[in-house]
């Protein structure tokens, strides 16, 4: 087959398009060598239907174990996963197909990348000061339950900065030395609960950790109050007030891990001529990164217990309430504002049905 390599991403191309040794990327940054025309006898991992090649390589991509190659049938919409012995010299002639090898490159590894850098059950703590134990050896059986993201990464070092900086809050993680045993998505991050169990996993070599937190003190400032920070800046209190953080026109500055509301308000402090509003999180509901500021005051988003926002005292004409949660209890549950105002609607409907009747039956009575 005659091939020139170039470089292209044909996430939308057509079968009509195919050149021999494209290099196409996959979404998780491993590349694929393209080969038109041919088709890989065997080496068989899985297939399904697939509306395009970059589709069947972004599932080739996720897929562990590792799978090293695809077949995309484009007439019938099909795509075949090969497993990690697949090589060129299988591939073979088809004039409906299109082959793609992953690149071997990439997936090329030391003895030494195996080891475990750190003594089982140490404690190690990231860059951003979350503390890690670290199991070698061994992984969580997840079961597919409270599975955060899966990543492609190149060290345990940078498995545990991925959960350290996640959000939400990344209680464990999986990180597999062996690219081939896990798959390329080799740092797997996890939130608490499910199956906390470690078992031993040394057959295709991974290493695992698990955070160490303390629990933060909720703080005890009242509502619409005012405190002053370390440079003598005066914020106004707002309890049970998450922001919203996610809002593109008003996006936080920075985000930093605070044990406290106020070392979270002289945190601010320090960017003094920017910040002018923060939240802090005490539960880590967000993240272990619990201090967001801001340089405007981010709109509200709902009521919640564990955010404390605050805000500069002189910027009070901006502040916008979080929304205000009316409850009753009826037969020991929840009504929300919501349904108590359709009763509402409905006890003065019945009420006026029930005057009407009334009123007919003195109008009876008279005549």
């Amino acid at each position: 087959m005659n091939e020139t390599v170039t470089r292209y991403f044909p996430r939308n191309s057509s079968p009509e398009d195919c050149t021999n040794g494209t290099i196409i990327t996959s979404l998780q940054g491993l590349n694929y060598t393209q080969y038109c025309n041919s088709d890989i006898v065997a080496h068989d991992r899985d297939n399904s239907e697939m509306a395009t090649l970059q589709e069947c390589i972004d599932t080739c991509t996720q897929h562990g174990p590792a799978c090293l190659g695809v077949v995309w049938i484009f007439v019938y919409k099909k795509c075949y996963l090969k497993d990690t012995s697949v090589t060129k010299s299988d591939l073979v002639s088809h004039v409906s197909g299109i082959s793609a090898l992953a690149s071997e490159k990439q997936y090329e590894q030391r003895r030494a990348d195996f080891a475990c850098p750190y003594p089982n059950m140490s404690l190690q703590k990231s860059r951003l000061g979350m503390d890690l134990k670290i199991f070698c050896g061994s992984i969580f059986r997840f079961h597919g339950v409270g599975i955060l993201d899966k990543v492609h990464v190149k060290s345990l070092d940078e498995c545990m900065e991925r959960c350290s900086s996640s959000h939400p809050l990344c209680a464990r993680f999986i990180y597999g030395a062996d690219l081939v045993g896990l798959g390329w998505l080799n740092c797997w991050l996890a939130k608490s609960g499910g199956d906390d169990l470690l078992v031993p996993w040394t057959r295709t070599m991974a290493h695992s950790g698990i955070t160490v937190i303390n629990v933060l003190d909720k703080p005890n400032w009242k509502n619409d109050s005012v405190q002053v920070d370390s440079s003598g800046r005066s914020f106004k209190i707002s309890r049970d007030d998450f922001r919203d953080l996610n809002n593109s026109k008003v996006p936080f500055l920075a985000a930093y891990h605070e044990k406290t509301v106020q070392s979270c308000m002289d945190r601010c402090s320090e960017v003094e001529n920017a910040c002018i509003a923060a939240t802090f999180d005490s539960g880590l509901q967000q993240g272990f990164l619990n201090c967001y500021l801001f340089r405007n005051l981010p709109p509200p988003h709902s009521r919640d217990p564990d955010h404390t926002f605050f805000y500069l005292q002189s910027r009070s004409d901006q502040y916008q309430p979080p929304p205000i949660q009316v409850r009753a209890h009826l037969n020991g549950g929840q009504i929300s504002s919501a349904v108590l105002g359709g009763l509402f609607v409905l006890g003065i409907i019945l009420g006026g049905v029930w005057h009407l009747k009334s009123k007919r039956k003195s109008k009876l009575k008279a005549g």
